[in-house]
């Protein structure tokens, strides 16, 4: 589930920022993970950690689908569209970041894209046939 979720919201946030030409690097900073990631993570709690970076990832997707952000694009509205896109990469390097102990490779093509996110690099996970 968190494949297919996280590796969807990295292919729709990579390919509006390719489409618009938006290509800011997300900070370099050590982001926060959410707190019961962390309180999960002392417990040896593995799957909560897990959980804990799936909710963010289920939020963010939720909320491109509210934001429509495809329409923006549409309407022109770049000013909003950038915003967006800057929190949604800030928070998906997030996921990346904390997300690196479990799945090392796949974090570091989610980290790799989003250096440079105006440039398609394909999927992260692979499907499964």
């Amino acid at each position: 589930e968190l494949a297919n979720e996280l590796g969807n919201l990295v292919s729709r946030v990579t390919a509006l920022c390719a489409k618009t030409g938006f290509g800011e690097a997300p900070a370099e900073a050590v982001p926060e993970a959410p707190f019961v990631y962390h309180e999960a993570w002392e417990r040896f709690a593995y799957d909560e950690a897990i959980g804990a970076l799936r909710s963010v990832v289920v939020g963010l997707n939720r909320r491109i689908e509210e934001t429509r952000p495809w329409e923006l694009l549409k309407s022109g509205d770049a000013l909003t569209l950038e915003a967006l896109l800057r929190e949604w990469l800030k928070d998906i390097r997030c996921v990346a970041y904390w997300l690196s102990p479990f799945v090392p490779d796949a974090a570091e093509r989610i980290l790799n894209a989003l250096a440079r996110p105006d440039i398609p690099s394909g999927a992260v996970f692979p499907r499964l046939q």
